[in-house]
């Protein structure tokens, strides 16, 4: 023991030492600093349009810093950076507007016109020139509208972009009319075939520490372990955790399958099958979802549908030190920190008419942030005439009590979806309860009407109507319930049991000054009893920005017969000052006013990797309070945490965390070691190359091409490939489809280009697909179109040139100048056709000798002299 406390006492020291100073001389950030704990991933939209969900950003305080080059790149502004040269050159609208930077020299040259401007509001990273957003929207001519409560950018150009123009083009023949998401690029989808085994990713969390309780001090030990991989030919994941203080194990095992295309267990055509520890989602009116048990799984439903028509659960791992905020359309609606079994649980969520989109936000110890979003537009929820969708899952609990839902979804026609389905639980006494439930759904205008009847086994049925829709932007929603005899897990067992039900609920948003937007959600209740008695129940949730924080408080109102209560729930998150506020508070106003529950914890980063975390907790049952702080120092490869707590009894523990990530990356033959969890997240790894025989493959005597970048969802990746031409790209979405392509902004040679615009994967968690990416020297064509009219010939303009490959697609096209000139660049090596546009041939009445065929050998080539001769057509 002794020498555990020498340990502690010893490392306590040393981390304190560091933190000191780099709060002493925390300043501007550092150009070469690690900023992840600053890190913030964005929404950028455009009209409406989402460009990416994912760009990195940097915060510190009020200032947020944006990449330079990759919004460039998004907006289709002209400009390219530099990083290993700290420099930027470009255009901001069109040739007759240069753009260029130079960081040594601090100097921004905007149309001729060079001025200076403070080192301190651009950050030079790896990958790109980071921007303070009011700089650079002086720059680029355009205002950054950044909501970081919602984590989201608004572009506000001052004058049109390039983007907009095309998207406004696309728009009028009805590409994307109504688009929200970003753009479907239409990537190859990558096999990704599974193993029977392979190397874990490994999620490994290690407390040490002492602690005194009262009169007694003790040594605490403790560990978690997340785990996942392939094995057996399936996904399989696994968590263990220890403790030397109860002498407890936790452990949980599931293995099991997901593919998007449906083709799993055969006949069943499922998109996932799970063994081990599932969940069982809540059925409405029946049974409450349950967080996990042993038992299985089977479903054909999307990733993009709900779990029930009207309601949602979100599930799944929070590693130790994280914490997780929900977000339901930009309002704050729960706030959950790490437990003890490791899991995070938003369970029946309901759903509203309209968009709803969950988002839930992750915070990790050392300053992490992970964004995972999930949409779901309820009035497009409806199946087509002949889809079946199903699910069907089983678990057992640690009580021993088994709950089973078998549920089926069928398109009757455009409008209408009938519902079916069987959900059994077995209770405390050993007795066992069915029901069976069936319903229809349509869809009739703007509205969606809803029918449900749920009968006990051994007696009771319930029966309910309902209606969604949307009316001058508020979302509405009406449900009725009849009971007869009904009992369940949502309605127990009583002296005078319920008999009606009626709710209904607003959703939509008001703009107050000067808060701005204000979303609300009100819901009200009536419930009629057997005996005739009745209650009345209201809830309303306000969430507002509050600077760059979001707030919001709920109140529950229930009045009885007898009795009278008001409570609520107040939280925020986001930021305060400098520093990264979460958290809740639970209150009770009637019958007496008093605080119920309190969680917060803050963070601020102190540079140079270190931050610093204080949190405030108050257990009302036996009015304890615990104030905990925690200094975490992230040193990339892993990461280490000085803990400390008090509580307002007198006792206190100290100790130390060690967090590590481990995995393999089967492409450069590498161990890979991260302070972020992995196990849940995929990674790819990407080999670049120079294919000089054009067969897609790295032969033995092609070359490797180092230090290119890539796009991942059209956001720009900090990975980079190495001298073997090999990149590891991590932490990606598990199990939802990803794009990836090269950023050809990071290849040094312009004669250079890729192959292929980009490979989709679907990555699986603890799993690294391996992608191969050619490169090959283009070429160029060009050649000349003249008009012989009246005996004459003459070079002619605006003549448009395309070029097509073997599918008869057009890959590249150009129009003539006024001497008739053109000329087509980057060309790929292939076999194409080269003609005239047929649309203009017809407008103008004019022939000419046809297509002629092209082509551009592997190692590149220019093609001179495609010369083509028009005359009208009826010569």
């Amino acid at each position: 023991m002794a020498c555990c406390k020498r340990l502690i006492v010893g490392v306590i020291f040393l981390l304190s030492l560091a933190a000191t100073g780099a709060a002493l001389g925390q300043g501007a950030p550092s150009r070469s600093q690690p900023l992840d704990s600053n890190t913030v991933l964005l929404e950028i939209r455009v009209d409406g349009h989402v460009l990416t969900d994912s760009l990195s950003a940097f915060q510190f305080g009020e200032k947020v810093f944006l990449p330079l080059g990759e919004l460039a790149t998004m907006m289709t502004i002209g400009i390219r950076t530099y990083p290993s040269e700290g420099t930027a050159r470009g255009f901001i609208r069109g040739e007759d507007r240069p753009f260029s930077l130079n960081l040594a020299n601090r100097v921004v040259t905007l149309g001729g016109k060079s001025s200076t401007f403070d080192p301190a509001d651009v950050l030079l990273q790896e990958d790109d020139l980071y921007v303070e957003r009011k700089l650079l929207a002086q720059w680029l001519l355009v205002d950054f509208q950044v909501d970081l409560s919602s984590l989201s950018i608004k572009l506000q150009p001052r004058e049109p972009l390039p983007l907009q123009l095309r998207l406004e083009r696309e728009a009028k023949i009805g590409n994307l009319r109504g688009q929200s998401r970003p753009v479907d690029l239409n990537y190859p989808l990558q096999d990704n075939p599974y193993k029977i085994l392979d190397l874990p990713f490994i999620d490994q969390t290690i407390s040490l520490g002492q602690q005194r309780s009262g009169s007694t001090r003790s040594t605490a030990a403790s560990y978690s372990t997340y785990l996942r991989s392939d094995f057996a030919g399936l996904q399989a994941s696994a968590y263990l955790s220890g403790s030397n203080q109860s002498n407890s194990k936790d452990s949980r095992l599931t293995v099991g399958r997901y593919d998007p295309g449906a083709r799993l267990l055969g006949p069943l055509a499922a998109r996932s099958f799970w063994l081990g520890n599932v969940s069982v989602a809540g059925v409405p009116n029946v049974s409450r979802s349950v967080d996990g048990g042993t038992g299985f799984s089977v479903s054909n439903l999307p990733l993009d549908r709900p779990t029930r028509f009207t309601s949602h659960t979100l599930q799944g791992d929070l590693p130790p030190g994280w914490d997780v905020e929900l977000y339901l359309n930009k309002a704050l609606i729960g706030f959950q920190q790490s437990r003890p079994d490791g899991k995070y649980a938003f369970n029946d969520l309901s759903l509203v008419y309209g968009e709803n989109e969950f988002r839930l936000v992750f915070h990790g110890p050392q300053g992490q942030l992970r964004v995972e979003r999930q949409d779901f537009l309820l009035d497009d929820s409806l199946n087509d005439p002949g889809q079946f969708y199903y699910n069907v899952a089983s678990s057992q609990d640690e009580k021993g009590l088994r709950h089973t839902a078998a549920l089926a979804e069928w398109g009757l026609s455009k409008s209408l979806t009938g519902r079916g389905g069987v959900i059994t639980s077995r209770e405390f006494d050993g007795t066992q309860s069915q029901y069976t439930t069936v319903g229809l759904n349509a869809f009739a205008g703007s509205a969606i009407l809803l029918g449900n009847l749920t009968r006990k086994t051994n007696g009771g049925s319930l029966y309910e109507l309902g209606v969604r829709t949307r009316l001058a932007g508020v979302s509405i929603g009406w449900n009725h319930l009849n009971l007869r005899s009904f009992s369940s897990d949502i309605f127990p067992e009583t002296v005078d049991p319920l008999r009606t039900r009626d709710q209904f609920r607003f959703d939509g948003a008001l703009s107050v000054q000067p808060l701005g937007p204000l979303s609300y959600t009100l819901e009200l209740r009536r419930d009629r009893f057997r005996s005739g008695a009745t209650a009345l129940e209201a809830n309303a949730l306000l969430s507002a920005s509050l600077g760059w924080a979001l707030i919001s408080n709920s109140v529950h109102l229930r009045k009885a017969q007898e009795s009278n209560t008001v409570d609520g729930i107040f939280q925020i998150g986001g930021n305060v000052g400098n520093f990264r506020v979460r958290g809740q508070a639970g209150y009770l106003l009637r019958p007496s006013a008093k605080v119920s529950t309190l969680a917060l914890t803050a963070d601020r980063s102190l540079g140079a990797g270190y931050l610093l975390n204080v949190g405030l907790n108050h257990t009302f049952l036996d009015s304890t309070t615990t104030l905990t702080s925690s200094l975490n120092k992230s040193f990339g490869s892993f990461a280490v945490a000085l803990t400390g707590g008090i509580t307002s009894r007198r006792d206190f523990n100290i100790g130390v965390q060690v967090f590590m990530a481990i995995g393999r990356d089967p492409g450069g033959s590498q161990w890979i070691f991260s302070a972020v969890p992995m196990a849940e997240t995929g990674g790819v790894s990407a080999r670049v190359f120079i294919d000089s025989n054009g067969n897609g493959v790295m032969d033995a005597d092609e070359s490797p091409l180092s230090n290119v970048g890539f796009l991942v969802n059209s956001s720009n990746h900090p990975a980079r490939t190495d001298s073997s031409g090999v990149a590891y790209i991590g932490h990606l979405a598990g199990n939802r489809p990803t794009d990836i392509g090269i950023n050809a902004a990071t290849i040094e040679d312009p004669q250079l280009a890729s192959m292929v615009k980009g490979l989709r994967v679907i990555p699986r968690p603890g799993n690294v697909t391996r992608m191969g990416f050619p490169v090959a020297s283009t070429g160029e064509i060009d050649g000349t179109v003249s008009l012989t009219s009246n005996g004459r010939k003459r070079g002619i303009g605006n003549v448009l040139v395309e070029l097509m490959d073997k599918a008869g697609k057009v890959v590249s096209q150009a129009r003539s100048g006024s001497d008739g000139f053109f000329v087509l660049v980057e060309v790929l090596p292939g076999e194409y056709s080269l003609r005239v546009g047929e649309q203009q041939l017809n407008e103008l009445n004019l022939r000419y000798s046809g297509p002629r065929p092209v082509t551009i050998p592997p190692k590149g080539a220019f093609v001179n002299g495609q010369d083509f001769a028009l005359e009208a057509a009826g010569n």
